[in-house]
């Protein structure tokens, strides 16, 4: 069964907000991504997937658009939810006319929108910040396939336990079938208290020996349970869509 909604937010994190301790030496620059949600209307999947192929990939090339990575839910999760994100170097890139515009011209936006509106139902935009000593690197050359989607809402004041868990999960995940793990923090746009996994997987087969490893190395490893530190959980399974990707 296929899912169809598109999750189109832009997630770009300012540097104070995720200042997050480090050891100094090993610190690797960090990332920041734009990130669209957006929910696509009930029936109007393929409608939207075709209109993004077609005429809004296209202009957004043309606008100057070098990378975006387009995921969907896939049977687990909100249906018909996609998602979309792409590097920023900085905020600064959002001042002034947007390079849609000054493509399309400001005659070429309006139509182009209208389109968008009558399919989509909603979205969000946020910014996002990479823990980029949080993380598993993919091998080089590894296309990506699908990934679980883990979203976790820390409890105020408790970020400094957050991490350490986080950090000694990195480990855990290291003896799983994960083919690469990152973690971002939601910045403007969102809830600062919010961190985003995402764990790439090959597929449903790979996501269950991906619950069944992560369980008992969790288990050997006597890793802590974040009661009190988190305050919600939700995860969504996606796949990659590289035929809707600019890359």
């Amino acid at each position: 069964m296929r899912t169809s909604r598109f999750s189109v937010g832009l997630l770009l994190l300012a540097a104070l907000a995720f200042a997050i301790p480090a050891p100094a030496q090993q610190k690797p620059p960090q990332e920041m991504l734009m990130v669209m949600q957006l929910q696509v209307r009930p029936g109007m999947g393929l409608e939207w997937e075709n209109y993004l192929k077609k005429d809004l990939l296209p202009a957004m090339k043309k606008a100057g658009m070098k990378q975006i990575t387009t995921a969907r839910t896939n049977e687990l999760g909100v249906t018909d939810s996609y998602a979309f994100w792409w590097p920023i170097a900085s905020l600064a890139e959002l001042d002034g006319p947007g390079s849609m515009q000054k493509a399309l011209g400001p005659e070429g936006v309006p139509v182009l929108l209208a389109n968008v509106q009558r399919c989509v139902a909603g979205g969000r935009t946020f910014l996002l910040a990479s823990q980029p000593e949080i993380r598993i690197a993919a091998k080089p050359g590894y296309v990506y396939k699908a990934a679980l989607m883990v979203r976790q809402t820390v409890a105020p004041g408790r970020d400094a336990e957050y991490m350490k868990s986080a950090r000694e999960a990195i480990g855990v995940l290291s003896k799983t079938s994960a083919k690469a793990v990152y973690v971002n923090r939601v910045g403007p746009g969102g809830n600062p208290n919010e961190f985003h996994w995402f764990i790439a997987l090959d597929s449903f087969a790979d996501l269950e020996q991906f619950g069944q490893a992560f369980g008992k190395a969790a288990q050997e490893a006597k890793l802590a349970p974040l009661a009190g530190i988190v305050t919600s959980a939700e995860m969504e399974f996606y796949s990659i869509l590289p035929e809707l990707s600019i890359e």
